[in-house]
């Protein structure tokens, strides 16, 4: 590298294919990655509300997909 080449950024960590099997295998978990899918930061119940589901189901999904690293 010379002293013009900005470093690379760090990777992220990668998802276990088990983990990212189980993540898409739930209609929920699909469709709340679907109402963040244009980067937007949302409220839970505003993706309760896009989804059809209540914010209580929706924040546990949330938390799930954050807990393996989908969403921050």
């Amino acid at each position: 590298m010379n002293a013009t080449t900005p470093p690379n950024p760090p990777n992220p960590p990668l998802i276990p294919f088990n983990t990212l099997v189980r993540a898409l295998g739930a209609p929920v978990r699909c469709a709340i990655l679907g109402a963040l899918s244009d980067g937007e930061p949302r409220m839970v119940k505003e993706i309760a509300k896009m989804i059809g589901k209540s914010p209580t189901l929706v924040a546990q999904h949330l938390n799930w997909l954050r807990d393996v690293g989908l969403v921050c």
